[in-house]
C-alpha cells in the first residue's frame, strides 16, 4: 500500500460552542478598548484645540501690539494742582511726562487744611535766599524748568 497523502483545501469551518464564546469575549473586550481609544482621542483633540486657540490668541495679540507699537495700560499718574491757573496736571510716574491737564471743579478749587499745611511746610524747607553769586545759577535752573514744563505741556496737547 502506498503512503497516505494530505492536501489542504480552503473550506467552511463551523465553530464549536467554546470557540463561539471565546470570540464573543474577544469582541466585547475589543469593543471596550475601541471606546477607550476614541475617548482618549477626543480628549487629546480637545486639549490640542485649546492649546492651539491659546497660542493663536497670543500670536494675534503680539502681532497687533507689534503693528501698532503700543498698548493701553493703567499707568500711575501724580496729580499736581495749579490753583493759579485752575487746572490739575497729571504726570506719568513711569517717565515723568505730562499725560493730561484737566480743569479743576469748584470742589477741587477749595484747598483743604492738609494741603495748606503741606504748602507751608514746603515753603519752610526752601533754602535761604540766594546771594548775588548764586542768582545766575538759579536763573538758569528756573529757565530750564520752565522750558521743560512748556515742552511737557506741548506733548500733552499733541496727545
Amino acid at each position: 500500500m502506498g503512503k497516505t497523502k494530505y492536501k489542504k483545501l480552503f473550506l467552511k469551518y463551523t465553530f464549536t460552542e467554546k470557540e463561539h464564546s471565546e470570540l464573543a469575549m474577544v469582541m466585547a473586550e475589543k469593543s471596550q478598548e475601541l471606546k477607550q481609544i476614541d475617548q482618549k482621542a477626543k480628549t487629546a483633540a480637545a486639549q490640542f484645540k485649546s492649546e492651539k486657540e491659546q497660542a493663536q490668541g497670543e500670536l494675534d495679540s503680539s502681532a497687533s501690539k507689534y503693528k501698532d507699537g503700543y498698548e493701553m495700560r493703567d499707568i500711575e499718574c501724580e496729580e499736581v494742582p495749579d490753583f493759579e491757573e485752575g487746572v490739575i496736571r497729571l504726570f506719568r510716574t513711569d517717565n515723568g511726562e505730562l499725560a493730561q491737564v484737566k480743569k479743576m471743579s469748584n470742589e477741587e478749587r477749595q484747598m483743604r487744611l492738609d494741603e495748606i499745611d503741606t504748602a507751608n511746610a514746603k515753603a519752610a524747607l526752601l533754602p535761604a535766599p540766594a546771594t548775588e553769586d548764586d542768582s545766575d545759577e538759579i536763573a538758569r535752573e528756573m529757565a530750564m524748568a520752565a522750558t521743560q514744563r512748556t515742552m511737557a505741556q506741548e506733548r500733552a496737547v499733541a496727545m
